[in-house]
């Protein structure tokens, strides 16, 4: 709970900043987006990798292939990363390069799963005769 609060509160603050730069001196506004936004991922990442070694730990319990595992977590790291390069874009103006880099996010997000929808196939492939 601590932890969110604290995102909270520097989110809060950069966003206030941002308003009031964006009247003055807008040309500081995406470098300080782009800092606020880093350091909040800096803040965030020991509480994530936390989780994720419980989810990947959990994984291995249930013996979950490691490919699947592999396909999970960069499909979502692709998805994290152009969703909030996106972000980025939609808030400074750029509304169709937003667009074509969440298009771009969706087709990057299903490719590291490729490879286990082939061998799915294959595997009914092989039941149904």
């Amino acid at each position: 709970m601590t932890l969110a609060i604290q995102l909270g509160a520097l989110a809060l603050a950069a966003a206030i900043l941002s308003v009031l730069l964006r009247g003055h001196r807008p040309e500081f506004v995406l470098p300080l987006q782009l800092a606020a936004g880093a350091l909040l991922l800096l803040t965030a990442l020991p509480a994530v990798r936390e989780e994720g070694e419980k989810l990947f730990s959990a994984f291995e319990t249930m013996a979950v292939p490691s490919q699947v595992t592999a396909a999970l977590w960069k499909g979502a790291a692709v998805c994290l990363v152009t969703r909030l390069c996106a972000a980025f874009c939609k808030d400074s103006g750029n509304e169709a390069l937003s667009a074509a880099l969440l298009f771009a996010g969706r087709v990057g997000t299903l490719l590291p799963a490729l490879p286990l929808l082939e061998e799915t196939l294959e595997i009914i492939w092989g039941f149904a005769g």
